[in-house]
């Protein structure tokens, strides 16, 4: 699954190229710091009228958080798995960062909220996101191209994918955001294509 532009609208980008215009700041929730904090944006892309030709656009992961949003949501290691699957289901995510003085320890997902409830026989009690959270998590980088990023979660059986570029966090990529992003971009192609047909002059008979 490829997102990238077809043969046939590469002859209306001819005159297009990417510029990449400033991005902002992503609010940040976590279950042991109450409130927002400013986190990373990942730059934003935009396209204007140039001179400089390209082959195709090729879908980034910085253009699905940019589709999605940078909103982090998070728990320190030391925050109960009840705190965790409040945070989770209150805001509707499979995934939660594991934050320690504003560095990510590790990947919480509801993978490991599982396992624990059937290793304790159906109760969390008191055990803490330390105590399951994967460690050292596999990150994608924001340049990455969509490729890159399947490929990567497939390789390691994630379905939750922090962003990082160096000790810079960029937001949790998931397989639902790859599935709508390449809807999207799908259907934005449709639509330039079905333009570009209504726009060419008919042939003579």
């Amino acid at each position: 699954m490829r997102a990238t532009i077809g043969p046939m609208l590469k002859v209306m980008l001819m005159r297009i190229s990417l510029t990449r215009v400033p991005g902002g700041t992503a609010p940040h929730e976590s279950a042991g710091l109450q409130g927002t904090c400013p986190a990373a944006a990942a730059p934003r892309l935009g396209y204007h009228q140039g001179t400089s030709p390209i082959a195709g656009v090729v879908m980034l992961i910085r253009d699905i958080l940019n589709l999605k949003g940078g909103t982090i949501y998070s728990i320190e290691p030391s925050g109960r798995l009840t705190a965790a699957v409040d945070l989770m289901v209150r805001h509707d995510v499979g995934s939660l960062v594991v934050m320690d003085r504003g560095r990510m320890v590790g990947m919480l997902t509801f993978r490991e909220v599982l396992q624990a409830l059937q290793s304790a026989g159906g109760a969390l009690a008191d055990r803490q996101a330390r105590d399951v959270m994967v460690g050292d998590p596999v990150c994608g980088n924001p340049a990455d191209t969509i490729d890159d990023l399947s490929e990567l979660m497939m390789r390691h059986h994630v379905r939750y994918l922090p962003v990082q570029d160096g000790e810079t966090l960029f937001g949790v990529v998931s397989f639902h955001d790859v599935a709508k992003a390449v809807i999207r971009e799908t259907s934005m192609e449709n639509r330039l294509l079905k333009r570009y047909i209504e726009t060419q002059p008919s042939e003579p008979t």
